[in-house]
């Protein structure tokens, strides 16, 4: 990866987690509109606690990518910027 490219993965890394913060409802989850007025059953708990620990893992790894970066282990946070994007 190039310096020009650290810096935009480092950017949009940034914005994300910055997002992230800013629209985290902290654990309130809320059915989407087309649900609107069903009560969660018990596979919409399992579906919702799935995606809700799959985003909070890549925030986590998302940090550690730029901690890996600053600290000059470009290749060791490749695989990781890769598993995000999966």
């Amino acid at each position: 990866m190039t310096t020009r490219n650290l810096d935009e993965l480092r950017e949009l890394i940034e914005h994300l987690l910055t997002q992230w913060a800013l629209h985290s409802d902290g654990g309130t989850y809320r059915p989407p509109a087309a649900r609107r007025g069903r009560s969660f059953t018990g596979p919409d708990v399992a579906r919702v606690a799935i995606v809700d620990g799959f985003a909070r893992h890549i925030h986590k790894t998302a940090v550690a990518v730029v901690t890996l970066i600053d600290g000059g282990h470009v290749t060791a946070a490749a695989p990781l910027v890769r598993q995000m994007y999966e």
